[in-house]
């Protein structure tokens, strides 16, 4: 049986997630702290707006026809507000499981490099894809079953 079906590791769409537990603690972190930056603009906003709200329905004697305008506003500000916030949520979710996949990868390579340096195969070698972390660690490694593999 290969390394790579006795562990599960081939890549494909069904190892969207790596290390589920690691991938989605980092995720929900990165979406935690977006989120908080988010209530902290809109709650901004909204004292602004409510005060600008106030301050025109002081300054007018249309009072109806100015609410009705600036309720129109609001709304259509308001979901275009919801729109932005998913859209930066969903790229930002996608973001973070890229970016973990480009570190959680590797460590799952060296995982299984190192199991088939212990099981005596010193012909392994580690093979990263472009762009992922920790290649000088992966050199390394290489270099060292190299010279296992010389004797």
């Amino acid at each position: 049986m290969s390394q790579d079906k006795k562990f599960g590791y081939k890549r494909s769409a069904r190892n969207f997630l790596l290390q589920p537990t690691l991938q989605l603690r980092l995720g929900f972190i990165s979406i935690l702290v977006a989120t908080f930056f988010c209530c902290l603009i809109i709650g901004l906003a909204y004292i602004s707006l409510s005060s600008f709200y106030s301050m025109v329905l002081d300054l007018t004697d249309l009072r109806e026809e100015v609410v009705q305008i600036l309720d129109q506003y609001v709304s259509s500000m308001s979901w275009w507000i919801i729109g932005l916030v998913l859209v930066y949520l969903t790229i930002n979710v996608g973001l973070s499981i890229y970016y973990t996949h480009r570190l959680v990868g590797p460590t799952i390579a060296f995982r299984r490099h190192i199991l088939a340096l212990i099981d005596g195969d010193f012909k392994s070698r580690v093979n990263l894809r472009k762009n992922d972390a920790f290649e000088e660690v992966a050199e390394a490694l290489n270099k060292l079953a190299e010279k296992l593999e010389k004797g």
